[in-house]
């Protein structure tokens, strides 16, 4: 079974519980502090009167946390509720980062310039991402400025249609020069 994550109590429900705590106390000694104890016990031996006793001692301990309660000022203004509201926005803002993040760096990985690994080619006025065999045009192509701008260019021309292809002509290499036969010496 999964453990499941407990609320954050509030300052204000933790003061409620802890003055019905309190008063619940109170209520419970009221029939030993109005009324004369009447206890089912026979009448031999006599109760001393240390009930009536014992219940005022512990109701005047327990109206002195009633007053304690009440003179802590930090009970009743917010300024803790604030901070702690502050510090989960702050915690909310930090996590939707991270998941932006986490999504840019799961999407990065199943572009096809990450995947098939085009080669990087320095052109004319930037850069072309190649993957394929340029000489017989069953390549594909991506330019940009940037080596990041080639690979994006990349990415889009993976999904453009054969018509829609940049072309690469590729240059013929230079003619080999002629080699003349050296005459045999007699």
């Amino acid at each position: 079974m999964k453990p499941q994550p407990l609320p954050i109590p509030s300052r204000e429900s933790t003061s409620h519980g802890q003055l019905n705590a309190l008063l619940c106390i109170t209520q419970a000694l009221q029939p030993y502090l109005i009324l004369p104890p009447q206890e089912n016990i026979p009448k031999e031996p006599q109760l001393d009167g240390g009930t009536v006793a014992a219940a005022a001692t512990t109701f005047i301990k327990t109206c002195a946390k009633i007053d304690d309660l009440l003179a802590d000022l930090s009970r009743w203004n917010l300024e803790s509720q604030d901070a702690l509201y502050d510090a989960l926005v702050r915690t909310q803002e930090q996590q939707q980062a991270f998941l932006k993040a986490q999504t840019a760096a799961a999407e990065s990985i199943t572009r096809p310039s990450f995947q098939l690994k085009p080669v990087l080619v320095l052109v004319d006025n930037g850069y072309a991402a190649v993957y394929g065999d340029l000489s017989t045009g069953a390549s594909i192509v991506g330019y940009g400025i940037t080596p990041e701008a080639a690979f994006a260019d990349f990415d889009a021309a993976w999904r453009r249609q054969a018509v829609e292809q940049n072309v690469i002509t590729p240059v013929a290499p230079p003619p080999e020069p002629e080699v003349k036969p050296k005459k045999k010496k007699k």
